[in-house]
């Protein structure tokens, strides 16, 4: 799962009210605050110019701390499910061995509430995403699963994580 325009996508009330429970020192919070809040911005096109319009979301493109402010907004995604992340690329494992004396009955069974958990969990994400302000870019995100040979695989991850 990719994040659409990461560093545009941190929504600054979600991220300064994270930090304390990371056991960051006030001051250092105090800091990241001052740092964020009350910033505009505003356009010049041949000479005309906009009003100023308030940022309320976004780490700044170049700047060394913004890398570890997103990680630090993202950072309670990670507790949804088995979720691995690397930068703003996320993935979601879950592994299923079947029993080698199983039915045939009880193995699809057993993969078709593995297929569960995993929508669960994107459910989970995707709720977490509405709630702080994060889009996933659907384009770069696809289910794999990986089998050993001759089993079958003739099943879809359906979810509703992209609206």
């Amino acid at each position: 799962m990719d994040i659409a325009k990461a560093f545009d996508r941190v929504w600054h009330k979600a991220l300064l009210s994270k930090l304390p429970s990371y056991g960051l020192p006030e001051k250092l919070c105090n800091w990241i605050t001052s740092f964020l809040v009350d910033r505009s911005i505003k356009v010049v096109v041949d000479g005309a110019c906009s009003d100023y319009k308030p940022i309320n979301a976004d780490v700044p493109q170049g700047c060394v701390l913004s890398p570890t402010l997103f990680l630090l907004h993202i950072n309670d995604m990670l507790l949804t499910g088995n979720i691995h992340c690397y930068a703003d690329d996320s993935t979601v494992v879950e592994r299923y061995q079947p029993n080698p004396r199983a039915s045939r009955d009880q193995i699809q069974s057993e993969r078709e509430a593995m297929v569960e958990r995993v929508n669960l969990t994107l459910q989970e994400v995707s709720d977490w995403g509405d709630a702080n302000l994060v889009k996933f870019n659907a384009s770069k995100t696809q289910a794999s699963l990986f089998t050993e040979k001759g089993a079958s695989s003739s099943w879809l991850l359906l979810s509703e994580l992209y609206h």
